[in-house]
């Protein structure tokens, strides 16, 4: 990532031009996105097409919330900032989640951790989501069972015994999907790094309606009209997200070659195009 923006430089034109590349990335991955459905291959791999069909609909959708759009062409411009940052804090957190399972440096016993990490968590997860619905007994019973067999696999793998025990009791609860951190994957990307945090919570205060999401800001924010701060924070949001959508095109085609240049001939040229000539 280059030097941190200067709020200056972040003109109206730069704003259409960056627009037009997200478009045309958009159309890019949703192919892609079509050609992978289904696919069969290795278990990692099949999430990891699910995830990426996940950053494509949520990248659709950051899409049609940029003013000027030529998807839902609004005749009025309406800059939701707060919007925009959600969605764009989600996109972040599905490719780092798609990246933790597809990083090609892993191996199968690395593999196999993560996976049965994120099973522990899912089936957690079901157990406390149906717990709180008070549903038959019968229903939490299967999970009352099946989770102390989830952690026994998860506590024979060789490699989550070199983490910490403090860290191996933690994740044994089933409350966290991934051992890394989104700060220590984010951080570990060379097309964010160390600009990860400061971007993270930006978008992290709309996220949460923290004071800092509408307190600092004057009267004319934050009611939809365009103005230098609205155009410069989704102007930065969408330079994000290209960096993110283009990485995850690239890695789609690692994985798939053969798939995505026979579906999609000009995606991986696209998402190197645009990753390569994005700002940010």
């Amino acid at each position: 990532m280059a030097a941190a923006p200067n709020q200056g430089d972040y003109t109206r034109s730069l704003y259409d031009s960056e627009l037009a590349s997200m478009e045309r990335l958009l159309q890019a991955s949703m192919g892609v996105s079509q050609a992978v459905g289904g696919i069969q291959t290795a278990n990692r791999f099949i999430r990891a097409t699910q995830l990426f069909t996940r950053l494509t609909v949520g990248s659709y959708t950051f899409v049609r919330l940029l003013p000027s759009n030529t998807l839902t062409h609004d005749r009025v411009e309406f800059w939701d900032w707060p919007s925009i940052a959600c969605v764009a804090r989600n996109i972040v957190e599905t490719y780092h989640t798609f990246y933790y399972l597809i990083d090609p440096s892993l191996s199968v016993g690395e593999v196999e951790m993560r996976m049965d990490l994120m099973h522990l968590h899912l089936n957690s997860e079901k157990y406390r989501l149906y717990r709180e619905l008070k549903p038959d007994a019968e229903i939490l019973r299967e999970f009352e069972i099946g989770l102390p067999k989830d952690k026994e696999r998860l506590k024979k793998n060789a490699i989550f015994h070199k983490l910490s025990e403090g860290r191996q009791s933690e994740l044994l609860k089933g409350r966290a999907a991934m051992h890394l951190t989104h700060a220590e994957i984010g951080e570990s990307l060379p097309f964010i790094d160390r600009y990860f945090r400061p971007i993270y919570r930006l978008f992290s205060i709309h996220v949460h309606s923290t004071p800092m999401s509408f307190q600092a800001q004057s009267n004319e924010r934050g009611r939809g009209d365009e103005n230098e701060a609205e155009r410069f924070y989704v102007t930065l949001a969408i330079q994000i997200i290209l960096k993110y959508l283009s990485a995850a095109v690239m890695d789609m085609a690692r994985i798939f070659p053969d798939v995505v240049a026979r579906a999609c001939p000009d995606a991986l040229a696209v998402a190197r195009e645009v990753h390569d000539a994005t700002v940010a």
